[in-house]
């Protein structure tokens, strides 16, 4: 392939696009696993979809731009829903991978820490529900459970 024949024109975003597209990604995320719990033909495909673009957005605009997102993934996980549940975990593991590798400065806590303060007595509680709910979802959910503990 030639020097730059397939790249597609750069496409601008206003800053109120931008929110707006944060605000709705959680709930995209809990619309396409209940659509896939659901038996939705092709919803595992826009599941993942959602899920990079809720990971790429969260590297990007976490914390600073996107401030209500740690207390929505608590919401969602606190939830009796089992869909927003999920979506929850699934959030709060794309959150966290942005600070997997990062180090704090001398003196500084690492940002991971506080998330997993606010969030551990949640998923403490949570893992032994869980493990009294036969079926695929939460057997899903506990292995996302595990990728954050």
């Amino acid at each position: 392939r030639g020097g730059g024949e397939d790249t597609l024109p750069s496409v601008r975003i206003s800053a109120e696009d931008k929110a707006t597209i944060r605000e709705q990604l959680l709930d995209a995320l809990t619309l396409a696993l209940a659509s896939g719990h659901a038996g939705v033909p092709g919803a595992k495909a826009i599941r993942k979809q959602v899920q990079l673009m809720l990971k790429s957005v969260a590297s990007v605009d976490y914390p600073d731009r996107w401030p209500s997102l740690m207390p929505a993934i608590t919401v969602a996980i606190t939830s009796n829903d089992e869909a927003k549940t999920e979506g929850g975990l699934i959030a709060l593991l794309c959150v966290l991978k942005k600070y997997e590798h990062k180090q704090a400065k001398e003196g500084e806590r690492p940002p991971a820490d506080a998330i997993v303060s606010a969030t551990f007595p949640v998923l403490v509680q949570l893992f032994p529900h869980l493990s009294s709910v036969p079926g695929d979802t939460s057997a899903n959910m506990q292995r996302v459970l595990c990728k954050i503990l």
